[in-house]
């Protein structure tokens, strides 16, 4: 299985007519989108199937696109080979592969790459509320955070060791969807739209590769978002005082505008 899923001229023959991977931060209603789409006829979507060595590979691909390239080719392509199904439309929700999208490109020549973002300042305000995991981590870092780190020339790379919990899951969000929207030079589709506008749904997940799904499905589905996080310790972006607002404009406030949030943005900045 890992020869052949480093053989493009194989991959050419079984792949499905339709292939598409959906990348991002996470906690970006990727869940819901997955089983949203799961139960289209003709179709195979899968969602993460992230194992524990995953989160090294994350901070592998992050420090060498050599790394990246071989991930996908020695274990992520043989393991979809395994569980490809004969369909004609194949797609993976997979925020572990967020620093894999120029091996994703290099591997799947043909395959669509979808850019899920979020709003930053909920984004952080999601993973503020996450506990710290995994018990040897005495840094107390961030799944984000723990093997992805500014590199020599980040401006936040000397004062790492300073920062707050803030301000590293808003230097995480920032430069993970830098990156990716560096790779694949188009706009992301932001989760609030596509849980509030039904043709903009349609627009970057539908569409594109053929599948349909009636709006009163979708309507429903909506409704039945799971509920707020009830350990949520940051008041809502509205409420943020001007130290919290400082510190998110200096490190996300480009990267905001470049994702789309300009209007929202501008209103509380």
């Amino acid at each position: 299985l890992k020869r052949l899923g480093g053989n493009s001229l194989f991959w050419e023959g079984i792949m499905p007519t339709k292939f598409f991977f959906v990348v991002g931060t996470g906690c970006s209603a990727t869940t819901w989108l997955y089983k949203i789409l799961r139960d289209i006829p003709g179709t195979q979507i899968e969602m993460y199937w992230c194992f524990k060595h995953d989160l090294k590979e994350i901070g592998k691909a992050y420090n060498s696109e050599q790394d990246a390239n071989k991930y996908i080719r020695k274990f992520r392509k043989p393991l979809m080979l395994r569980r490809l199904k004969k369909v004609k439309i194949y797609g993976e929700i997979n925020c572990v592969l967020r620093w894999h999208c120029g091996a994703l490109k290099r591997a799947f020549p043909k395959a669509s790459i979808i850019h899920l973002v979020r709003d930053g300042r909920d984004y952080v305000r999601s993973m503020m509320a996450r506990p710290y995991r995994f018990a040897d981590n005495p840094e107390k870092e961030d799944v984000a955070t723990r093997y992805v780190r500014p590199k020599k020339g980040d401006n936040c790379q000397e004062k790492w060791a300073s920062m707050t919990r803030f301000e590293k899951i808003c230097w995480e969000w920032r430069r993970t969807n830098e990156y990716i929207r560096g790779h694949l030079k188009q706009k992301p589709a932001q989760m609030e739209r596509m849980l509030s506008d039904f043709d903009y749904f349609k627009k970057y997940f539908l569409t594109p590769f053929g599948l349909k799904i009636a709006k009163e499905l979708w309507a429903k589905r909506i409704k039945i978002q799971g509920k707020p996080d009830q350990r949520i310790v940051l008041p809502h972006y509205s409420e943020w005082n001007d130290e919290i607002l400082f510190q998110f404009n200096k490190i996300c406030g480009v990267e905001m505008m470049a994702c789309g949030y300009g209007e929202s943005y501008d209103s509380v900045s």
